[in-house]
């Protein structure tokens, strides 16, 4: 079975080969969040892959508490609703939101924002996203680049200097009265 890591997804999603819409944004986090609960992982987008089948697996990650796995999960799905052409109010707010309630309540808060929740097609949506991906490796279009910010988090200007200023020239005027 042919997997492919979320890394490469998000490459394919910023160059246009593999779309990525909110919902399966969303689906991708809950089933990285699912298999969270029990064993609470730190994972990122090298850790964690999908097939063509619609699995989700998460593999090389390193322990971590909950709440640093809640963390983890929710940096993911800020990361892949940067690269998806629209978002949906609750789903943005879930990855914006600051972690401390577990994994287990991520879970309930993204079942909440994908209502009604659809696991057979999540796993389609997902297996696309991974086939789309796997072809634009295949067709070597995928080159390795810098990840973008998320939405919402400025970039610092590039500072620049400043241009020499002329000397101001000052005279003395008497008022006239």
């Amino acid at each position: 079975m042919t997997q492919i890591s979320l890394e490469g997804v998000l490459v394919a999603a910023e160059l246009g080969r593999a779309p990525v819409a909110a919902e399966s944004a969303g689906y991708l986090a809950l089933a990285v969040a699912d298999q969270l609960v029990r064993a609470p992982l730190a994972v990122d987008a090298a850790s964690v892959h999908v097939s063509p089948e619609g699995t989700v697996s998460v593999d090389g990650a390193s322990p971590a508490s909950a709440i640093d796995a809640e963390r983890t999960v929710r940096a993911l799905l800020g990361s892949l609703l940067a690269v998806a052409p629209s978002s949906t109010p609750a789903l943005g707010a879930a990855a914006r939101r600051a972690s401390g309630a577990g994994v287990a309540a991520l879970v309930a808060e993204l079942e909440g924002a994908l209502i009604p929740v659809n696991r057979s097609a999540a796993r389609r949506a997902i297996g696309r996203l991974a086939r789309e991906t796997v072809r634009a490796r295949d067709a070597g279009e995928l080159k390795r680049r810098a990840p973008k910010p998320s939405r919402g988090v400025a970039r610092p200007p590039a500072r620049r200097e400043a241009p020499p200023v002329a000397p101001l020239i000052t005279c003395n005027v008497e008022p006239v009265v």
